[in-house]
């Protein structure tokens, strides 16, 4: 069952874990706009191409422990739900115009978005 402590999802709907967004990485598009924000289309296994299913990874940035944003219309760090053996530190992957796939381990004292996906 979902705990709702730690799972900001509606019912219905989870983070999912580390594998699947970098299956989900696996194949994108070229560096582009949707609805005037920078990122990228992530189609996973299917070679992309504007007729397979896919999903819009915005250059959301981040937010640092410190306060500080970066990174907004260049880069975008998406949480997983799955943790590290190191002091429950979670799993993320990085979107940037060049490269789509895993990213350093964040502090959870880091703010990057979340992509809910329907279970």
């Amino acid at each position: 069952e979902k705990n709702k402590n730690y799972d900001p999802c509606p019912e219905g709907w989870r983070v999912p874990p580390h594998t699947e967004l970098i299956t989900l990485c696996q194949n994108k598009s070229s560096w582009t706009t949707n609805d005037d924000k920078a990122g990228l289309w992530l189609c996973g296994a299917s070679s992309y191409t504007k007729d397979v299913p896919q999903v819009f990874f915005p250059a959301a940035g981040c937010r640092y422990n410190d306060g500080k944003s970066n990174g907004r219309g260049a880069r975008g760090y998406y949480w997983s739900s799955s943790s590290t053996d190191d002091n429950g530190q979670f799993r993320c992957i990085s979107i940037h115009d060049y490269f789509a796939g895993n990213c350093l381990i964040r502090s959870l004292a880091d703010g990057q978005p979340i992509r809910c996906v329907q279970e």
